[in-house]
């Protein structure tokens, strides 16, 4: 006979789950609408957390989020690209000016 799942088992297995769409969810409301550096700045706030398990899940928040404008920064100072898709990056294309290269 297979062991029965009790209340008390499945409680205690859905309090952490519970607890990353809590913290999930707070980020999520304090980030509505907000993209970029924006965004990993709200994400970043939110990265300073005394709890280890909150920080930690939040850090990992923090890296997909930013690992976009790290590529932006990347590709302009590496291959003088210009990869900018929130419009916010501190350089602009000047198509008049010639191509050095």
């Amino acid at each position: 006979q297979a062991p029965r799942l009790t209340l008390r088992q499945l409680v205690v297995w859905s309090q952490e789950p519970q607890r990353r769409l809590q913290v999930l969810a707070e980020m999520a409301d304090c980030a509505t609408g907000l993209i970029g550096g924006a965004l990993a700045s709200v994400v970043h706030v939110h990265s300073m957390h005394g709890d280890p398990f909150v920080s930690s899940l939040v850090e990992q928040v923090l890296h997909r989020v930013s690992a976009p404008i790290f590529e932006s920064i990347r590709l302009w100072v590496i291959h003088g690209e210009l990869a900018d898709q929130c419009g916010e990056f501190f350089l602009t294309s000047d198509p008049s000016v010639p191509d050095e290269r």
